[in-house]
């Protein structure tokens, strides 16, 4: 499967329904009783055998020296002997590692530590692959490099990345509908089904009928002509290019804080574009943006509203610019 974006908020809760044993903070403190191995099915299971002690052992060695280089930071439980990395107060994790045979077409026989970032591209794996985003080593020393050099928090275009996709397709959803109702609006109308624009000589021959009040035999007929143009005038609205803000708020040294990267032509899968570099703003958030904001702010989350933006969650926002 390709690499999954999680929130820090959903894989605390994703560990809190899965783990009989939880969590490991990186204060160095001694694991829960109680443990998770992998049976050949990859299923999670209890297990007391030498093999898921020594796996164990391994990766708590693992986690006790990526404590030392990254202070602060937390790990919880993802599957078996795989634990999440991350940061308090950060909205993605790191990453994660584990100890484990994570080779493609392997006999599972060769356990190595794995370190697995949103930072790695492994050339030799397909890019859908989970291999793709791992850096694999039977050496303690070489994967604490590793994981010093590709664990990191997510940079604020990170997460502009994170859910552009999403937009996209919520965009698109709204372009769907609205071309569907004008269709149907342009068929009411006793119109050809595929007079979908705005321009053409019978399209401007009734628009002039109806905006010179002109009394048609049909009165209800000016009513389906006044739905007809305004399904029509709204497409070609949401025709134009969709610039985009993606918008984080939180606090910075006890102050609110908002980084905000621009994007470019989100509707667009080849030509969508995320700034390289973002805007930090304290008290001095553009009022535009800060309306969008608010106006999200009161939505659920996961939602799109048209013409505004879209709501991540309580911190992440994208708003039209």
């Amino acid at each position: 499967m390709s690499f999954q974006h999680k929130l820090v908020t959903q894989i605390l809760a994703e560990a809190g329904d899965k783990s009989p044993r939880q969590n490991r903070s990186g204060d160095g403190g001694s694991p829960e009783v109680g443990a998770l191995s992998i049976n050949r099915h990859g299923h999670g299971t209890k297990a007391n055998t030498p093999e898921h002690y020594e796996k164990e052992d391994r990766l708590f060695e693992f986690m006790d020296e990526i404590s030392d280089a990254f202070r602060g930071v937390q790990f919880v439980y993802k599957f078996a002997y795989e634990r999440w990395v991350y940061m308090p107060q950060q909205p993605y994790p790191m990453g994660y590692i584990a100890y484990g045979d994570y080779r493609a077409n392997s006999n599972g026989s060769e356990n190595k530590f794995v370190v697995c970032s949103h930072k790695i591209r492994n050339l030799r794996y397909a890019d859908y692959s989970d291999p793709y985003r791992m850096r694999m080593s039977n050496k303690l020393d070489i994967a604490t490099r590793n994981a010093k050099k590709f664990l990191s928090n997510y940079s604020p275009m990170d997460m502009a990345n994170v859910n552009k996709v999403t937009v996209r397709q919520a965009i698109a959803k709204v372009w769907d509908e609205l071309t569907g109702k004008a269709r149907t609006d342009v068929q009411d109308a006793g119109l050809p089904h595929n007079t979908s624009r705005t321009g053409g000589t019978l399209l401007n021959e009734l628009r002039h009928l109806f905006n010179t009040g002109h009394e048609f035999l049909d009165p209800s007929y000016r009513t389906q002509l006044g739905v007809m143009f305004e399904s029509m005038q709204q497409v070609e609205a949401h025709r134009e290019t969709v610039n985009m803000y993606f918008v984080r708020g939180y606090k910075r040294l006890g102050e609110p804080a908002f980084d905000v990267v621009p994007i470019d032509n989100i509707e667009s899968y080849s030509q969508s574009k995320v700034s390289d570099e973002f805007i930090r703003y304290t008290d001095d958030l553009p009022e535009d943006v800060m309306g969008r904001v608010a106006a999200l702010s009161i939505m659920p989350d996961a939602s799109y509203v048209d013409g505004v933006g879209y709501r991540v969650n309580e911190s992440m926002f994208y708003v039209i610019r």
